[in-house]
């Protein structure tokens, strides 16, 4: 009894600090050691961990092979340590407990296997004709991700805020406020509704959401059946009370057979904890029976290792496909440039085909310029991240959102490889500018351009006009966010480069 409850114990305290450090950049926490295990712990994701496994030149398949070894080896412990949603679930299932005031007696429920299928078929080939739309809707980790930053962000904020003033009036020093994001009612409405239906299932079947509409639990379910540890009943000591099924999130135990289906249960260890005979057990399912000379033939094992191995084949396939000779820029293009998309991002094409619309960049931008988007990428493109010049500037000293990235689908780069990354192009509409609009100078743009790209050179009829050096200007969009012209657009804009390009080292950052 006391194993039992040390793993149960042990997958607790690890769930616990793999989503309080993923809640925790989330709310925009970063450069603590805390944090940079959060942003461990978001590549550890299974979507995010095969996009990484496809990017061309970069080596990023660890993640992906972490979460093959262990499903290979325990189950689908991912499933209650590493996936936020997952989590959420837990306390969900915990709180329900809590607040019933009569225990409702659990019982097994059959799989839907048709269903489950179904929509892992749906979720693997759908890259092939609507990008990534349908993955990041039903991705768990982007579902949390986009709730952690529409729902948990601001209320974390507004509630910091308060307790600065309540410092504030008590005489005490507190940390300064911070504004509040701004969340679109897209984003919102969005992130509502995916955490409602998830939320929704728990009220009915605990985790029901997990083995019915996840597809990353019925791709993991697959490779569980194999697995080296699994939950076991001993046949001759068990008296089929029924108390382990008082415990189990996922209705797999069926006490009449004795048998649990394992493609379904997600290593919560509630059932061995709840046993007084001892006769479920977390044992070893590859050890053979001491009368057994040679290991017997399998069919089973056989094809449940076929089918997880068919099917996370076939997970890789359709965005490797996709993203095959068109990532690094080489071949010319008629398509739309469309949004600006963030330095690392190498192109329009390598961006969408792995962003899952986390927005974990979003959460740390400092200066907000990353917005989720609406239909300025098409519905391919729903809620993925774009530069929104008309809120602020790409800092020219930040380069978060690459290091947090967890798909891939933004590089890391280093600062120098940032400044110079063109990721656009400014234009200058003379007919917006305040020298032909009111006659007055403005040289708010060149102020702002932090590459010296921008300078006022004499107009004809007297004045100053903005001249742009095509080679030093790296799309940042200071010009752009500053620019005070009252038309209905700006003076002076960016356009995005389909593929991103270089530009020459700022002059002003040369001579500072």
């Amino acid at each position: 009894m006391k194993r039992s409850l040390s793993l149960k114990l042990i997958r607790v305290a690890a769930a616990l600090l793999s989503f309080s450090a993923l809640t925790y950049v989330f709310l925009g926490g970063h450069l603590t050691f805390f944090s940079e295990f959060g942003v461990i712990i978001s590549k550890l994701q299974l979507s995010n961990s095969i996009l990484r496994f496809i990017t061309p030149g970069a080596i990023f398949g660890s993640g992906l092979i972490v979460i093959l070894i262990l499903t290979l080896l325990f189950g689908r412990v991912y499933c209650s340590v590493i996936c936020p949603l997952g989590i959420l679930q837990d306390v969900g299932i915990h709180l329900k407990k809590r607040l019933r005031n009569k225990k409702k007696k659990l019982r097994y429920s059959k799989p839907h296997h048709w269903l489950r299928y179904s929509i892992l078929a749906l979720v693997l080939v759908s890259p092939m004709f609507v990008g990534l739309a349908v993955v990041n809707k039903m991705d768990p980790y982007a579902i949390y991700a986009r709730f952690a930053h529409a729902v948990i962000r601001p209320i974390g904020i507004l509630s910091g805020n308060i307790l600065n003033q309540v410092l504030y009036l008590f005489g005490l020093s507190g940390q300064h406020p911070q504004v509040l994001p701004e969340i679109t009612s897209f984003t919102f409405t969005i992130a509502i509704v995916s955490i409602g239906i998830v939320m929704v299932f728990v009220l009915l079947k605990n985790r029901l959401y997990c083995n019915t509409l996840c597809p990353v639990g019925t791709l993991l379910g697959l490779l569980s059946k194999v697995s080296v540890f699994r939950i076991q009943i001993d046949e001759h000591s068990c008296t089929r009370c029924g108390k382990c099924l008082s415990g189990c999130k996922s209705h797999c135990i069926d006490s009449k057979s004795k048998t649990v289906d394992f493609s379904r249960c997600v290593a919560c260890y509630n059932c061995i904890s709840s046993c007084n005979d001892n006769s479920i057990g977390y044992r070893l399912a590859w050890r053979l029976p001491r009368s057994e000379k040679k290991p017997r033939f399998d069919p089973s094992r056989r094809d449940a290792i076929t089918k997880g191995t068919l099917a996370m084949g076939f997970a890789l396939t359709p965005t490797w496909i996709q993203t095959q000779g068109k990532d690094r820029g080489g071949a010319a293009t008629t398509e739309e440039p469309g949004p600006v998309t963030p330095p690392g991002s190498i192109s329009k094409q390598h961006y969408l085909s792995r962003c899952i619309a986390c927005e974990e960049c979003v959460s740390v931008c400092p200066s907000g310029v990353l917005q989720p988007a609406f239909l300025q990428y098409g519905l391919k493109g729903l809620s993925v991240p774009f530069l929104d010049y008309s809120k602020a500037e790409c800092s020219y000293d930040c380069r978060r959102c690459g290091e947090v990235c967890p798909t891939g689908a933004i590089l890391p780069l280093t600062l120098e490889d940032k400044q110079t990354t063109q990721i656009g192009i400014a234009h200058f509409r003379r007919r917006y500018c305040d020298i032909r609009t009111k006659g007055i100078d403005c040289v708010e743009c060149e102020g702002a351009c932090p590459t010296g790209a921008i300078t006022m050179v004499p107009h004809r009829r007297g004045g100053l006009m903005p001249r742009i050096n095509t080679d030093l200007c790296n799309g940042c969009g200071a010009c752009e966010a500053v620019c005070p012209a009252d038309g209905p657009h700006p003076a002076i804009w960016v356009e995005a480069n389909t593929v991103h390009a270089l530009a020459l080292p700022g002059i002003k950052n040369q001579t500072t």
